[in-house]
């Protein structure tokens, strides 16, 4: 399997793109990566000799035509008086010809040719600095001067600090860089030596091609570099079975068969396209720039780059779609699973999905979820409904019981459609009983036919929180005094958005009175919990601060823990006392009792009813009430006064009334106001002492003595010289910005 961008451009063997993945690969680059602005081999040789005054002799010309350069500069320097001439002319035509040069292709090159800790890693033989002022734009001067080494001072391929430019055949100065020049590999000579004689070139070329998968670029079959290593490569890989693959990216013309000469050279060529000016011979390798430049966005942002790609691919028709674009779905597809939901959510031609499975881009059993996936995205569609009758004759029962949990689970569906598509999968229907039932299938369940008590246990699980611990770190040398000193905790709901959908579900359900004993229950487990997790006592409830109203109220938004269990409870009291008024009362009772203050909110929410209970009953609860219960809780007490006062004994209100005008203070002063704190005290308690007599006051039961010290409280707290509203029924208030 392979990886294209275009019908004309390379196809990047799977092996390749993976070790380029991880940082596996180095490319090493030869003259073509800065043509046309630096001339290739022959061009430098021809303005050599033209510079040199010289012209080519029978036996230069004959190495020239075998594309045999550096004899040709050998022969060069041998008929100079200095030889060195030829050598400084070389020089002088890269240092003028690189000026002001353009860098796309190096840039191209530095982003793909890297190790895994994002170094760059090059290879070349040019002799120019293109690569480093490349690296110079990217990430600074500093960089482009300590990572370029030249000749013979190379890092050892595999070793620690191995990476860099690397100029295996020396480079020239570079006065910008601050980089002095190296001897060059430049005649027959010279590569006789580097990779002969001495053989420091073929010995770093052969250590590099066992730690790295090598790419060639810029070269031909028949260039100097290639022929003097890659021509020892064959026998190397026989004594080290260990060497890895070598790439040559190859110019051919209209997909031909690409050079035969690289076959003699251990070489695995990788053809791209080309095509040539008739007016100057010039060739245009646009096509390999365009694709390795998509390669290099794959290679910086892998993650990214795919998801982009499969995504821009698999919206379109596939008969829209060109060779290139299917072989590279192939390779984003195969084996990966993180991409398996954008194919879900993307695909609207299903024509894609006989390509995927035809290519055994899925297993069987993975291939089956995913079109059950794709299907349940429109379940009213004709079309699918076609499809999913061809796919369950192809994959049988692991599609048909994906497909059916998948209906099981669809909102809205029209009841024709809920009947077609389960008797498409009627012969393998199963009952679901797992205790991770989803909250869209209990939903179905809820609103059947038949419901069962266990399904009513089953349901109110599913909106009863359970508890996540997490860690805490302790300074050094300190011992914990308390569970919150080890742990941390936080309620959690599976399905968090559904949960109200299926509080509202659980309501329409007749059997009420069971259902509220069920979730009572549930809500004893969880102040249990939280008690032993030391989040209750006399005066903090964590519970109680995570449910802002117990009634339903815009403010509960965004709330965890037990919010659902509460709030389901207080929507069945009506139909719970309608239903069985005695078992009732009795349960409520339980909630008055509970540890903490969230319980005793229930309770003094019940007391609102008027069929649940008297006006004298529930007055008679508030004068009983403890008083950190009393001050404390905001919202329900206050209810209860405004809803209730008004049909209870005088006397019973009176006593409340005397409550609330004596015992703030004595409340308020068991807070201890630290150094240098401002005392929030008494405005605490003139705050709570307002609206507790401005409901009594709306019942129209406030005594003259009340109205007195409402009207008092007034003049002092000009904040508070106003009719109550709804914010203030809570400690904090969201305006939802």
């Amino acid at each position: 399997m392979s990886l294209r961008f275009s019908n004309e451009g390379p196809a990047f063997p799977e092996q390749l793109v993976d070790a380029l993945l991880t940082g596996d690969v180095v490319f090493l680059c030869g003259a073509g990566i800065s043509a046309p602005q630096l001339p290739l081999f022959a061009g430098l040789v021809d303005e050599c000799i033209g510079r040199l005054g010289l012209e080519k002799n029978a036996s230069e010309a004959e190495s020239f035509k075998s594309h045999r350069f550096e004899e040709v500069l050998g022969s060069l320097s041998r008929r100079t008086v200095d030889p060195g001439d030829v050598t400084r002319v070389v020089v002088n035509i890269l240092r003028e010809r690189s000026e002001d040069a353009e860098l796309a292709h190096h840039h191209t090159i530095l982003k793909l040719s890297r190790s895994l800790d994002n170094r760059p890693t090059v290879i070349t033989t040019n002799f120019d600095t293109m690569l480093e002022k490349a690296l110079w734009d990217a990430e600074g001067l500093e960089q482009a001067q300590e990572l370029s080494f030249a000749g013979q001072d190379l890092p050892s391929p595999g070793s620690a600090g191995f990476g860099g430019i690397i100029h295996l055949h020396g480079r020239i100065a570079d006065e910008q860089l601050g980089l002095k020049q190296t001897p060059l590999v430049v005649t027959s000579a010279d590569y006789g030596d580097a990779y002969m004689r001495s053989g420091w070139a073929s010995r770093f070329l052969f250590d590099l091609c066992r730690c790295k998968t090598v790419v060639l670029v810029g070269y031909s079959a028949g260039d100097a570099p290639v022929r003097y290593f890659l021509n020892v490569l064959e026998a190397d890989r026989q004594r080290f079975p260990d060497v890895l693959p070598v790439y040559a990216l190859d110019p051919v013309k209209a997909r031909e068969l690409p050079d035969a000469r690289w076959s003699t050279l251990a070489v695995e060529p990788i053809a791209y396209e080309f095509t040539t000016d008739a007016a100057n011979g010039d060739q245009d390798h646009s096509a390999l720039w365009r694709d390795l430049d998509q390669l290099a966005e794959l290679v910086v942002r892998p993650r990214t780059t795919r998801h982009a790609w499969a995504q821009t691919i698999l919206v379109k028709n596939f008969d829209a779609t060109d060779l290139a674009e299917r072989d590279r779905i192939l390779w984003l597809l195969a084996g990966r699973r993180d991409l398996w939901s954008v194919a879900v959510r993307s695909i609207e031609d299903a024509a894609w999905f006989d390509f995927l499975v035809e290519n055994t881009v899925w297993s069987d059993q993975d291939a089956a979820w995913i079109l059950a996936a794709w299907i349940t995205r429109n379940l009213q569609s004709i079309d699918r409904f076609r499809l999913a009758i061809k796919w369950l004759e192809q994959f049988d029962k692991p599609f048909s019981d994906a497909l059916a949990r998948n209906v099981e689970q669809s909102k809205d569906l029209p009841d024709l459609w809920y009947r077609a598509w389960r008797l498409l999968t009627a012969s393998q229907q199963r009952f679901r009983k797992d205790l991770d039932l989803h909250f869209y299938a209990m939903l179905k369940i809820l609103r059947g036919p038949a419901v069962l008590n266990n399904d009513l246990h089953h349901a109110v699980r599913l909106i009863t929180p359970v508890f996540k611990l997490t860690a805490r770190e302790l300074s050094e040398g300190s011992s914990p005094n308390r569970l919150a000193d080890i742990f941390g905790s936080r309620w959690i709901i599976r399905g968090q958005g559904e949960a109200s959908e299926l509080v509202d579900a659980l309501v329409e359900v007749p059997q009420s009175h069971v259902i509220i004993a069920i979730a009572t229950a549930k809500l004893q487990e969880v102040v249990g919990v939280a008690v032993d997790l030391d989040a209750i006592d006399e005066h903090f409830d964590r519970n109680d601060y995570s449910v802002p109203s117990v009634e339903p109220h815009v403010q509960n938004e965004h709330h965890e823990g037990p919010i659902f269990l509460v709030q389901l409870l207080a929507r069945l009291l009506p139909a719970a006392t309608q239903a069985d008024r005695a078992t009732t009362r009795s349960l409520v009772t339980t909630w008055r009792n509970m540890p903490g203050f969230l319980g005793c909110r229930l309770w003094l929410h019940a007391l609102r009813k008027k069929a649940l209970f008297s006006g004298d009953e529930a007055i008679a609860g508030l004068v009983e009430l403890p008083m950190n219960v009393f001050w404390h809780i905001r919202r329900e007490l206050a209810l209860v006064l405004r809803d209730r006062a008004a049909d209870a004994d005088a006397e019973l209100v009176t006593q409340v009334e005397q409550r609330i005008l004596t015992e703030g203070h004595s409340y308020y002063q068991n807070y201890t106001i630290e150094e240098g704190q401002v005392d929030w005290r008494v405005h605490a308690r003139d705050s709570e002492v307002w609206l507790r007599l401005n409901m009594l006051s709306v019942s129209g039961m406030l005594s003259g003595r009340g109205s007195t010290e409402l009207a008092a409280i007034k003049r002092t707290r000009e904040y508070l010289d106003r009719d109550v509203e709804e914010r203030d029924f809570f400690g904090s208030y969201s305006y939802g910005v």
